[in-house]
């Protein structure tokens, strides 16, 4: 279930920031958006997630003024398979990134679509990631956002600085990778989105949430934290 992302790397206890642009490196302008979460496989939850996560951060890139290719997945499978058969895999025996791979696939990536006739600056690879994450007075804090927990709101008065304060709940996050047409990482930063379970207190039960993403909101502040450093200006 979910948890099999969390033995694949989707731990991440610290942010990595780059600068976008040196001082004499021109500000990007035309941006590939890879398909979110596009070499993972996802449990129901977490798939109905990929169209609201990549439109949110499509909407964000252009409302930066920056030029968008977003393909579909089959497009850019084609286009991926071909820029890393020289490759190799991007991800370790267990499961985690490989940065470095990433970086090669990602300057092979934007080759392949400058032959195609697209000339793009960057690539941006988003991922999705899940790590357990304590939660207090109700809520879960981590990757730049705060949210409440879902619960049995008619017991909260009853069961108030009990379970499941101080439990471990699965929090989910979208890490994206930014890589310029040399393959060089330009940041590397995780923005969280949503807590993936509710609690039935009374009954001391964790069950998966079946309204996840709907809340563009929360969706957008994930989105808009994970790609911060990436602008123009």
């Amino acid at each position: 279930m979910l948890r099999r992302l969390l033995a694949s790397g989707g731990s991440v206890s610290a942010i990595f920031v780059l600068a976008c642009a040196s001082a004499t490196r021109p500000a990007p302008e035309r941006v590939l958006l890879a398909p979110v979460a596009f070499d993972q496989r996802l449990d129901a939850e977490l798939a109905q997630g990929v169209t609201p996560v990549r439109e949110e951060m499509k909407s964000v890139l252009e409302a930066r003024g920056f030029q968008v290719l977003a393909p579909e997945v089959v497009a850019f499978a084609e286009v991926w398979t071909d820029a890393t058969q020289d490759v190799g895999r991007v991800r370790t025996a267990r499961g985690s990134l490989d940065r470095a791979l990433l970086g090669a696939a990602s300057r092979a990536l934007l080759e392949g679509y400058r032959a195609r006739g697209e000339a793009l600056d960057v690539v941006l690879l988003g991922f999705f990631e899940v790590r357990l994450v304590q939660v207090r007075g109700w809520t879960a804090s981590w990757d730049g956002v705060d949210r409440s927990i879902r619960a049995d709101r008619k017991i909260w008065q009853r069961y108030s600085g009990f379970w499941p304060n101080d439990r471990d709940a699965p929090c989910l996050s979208l890490r994206v990778l930014a890589y310029d047409a040399e393959g060089t990482l330009l940041f590397d930063r995780p923005g969280g989105l949503e807590v993936v379970s509710e609690f039935i207190p009374a009954r001391l039960e964790e069950l998966p949430r079946q309204d996840l993403f709907e809340q563009r909101a929360f969706v957008r502040e994930g989105v808009e934290i994970a790609i911060a450093p990436l602008r123009r200006d």
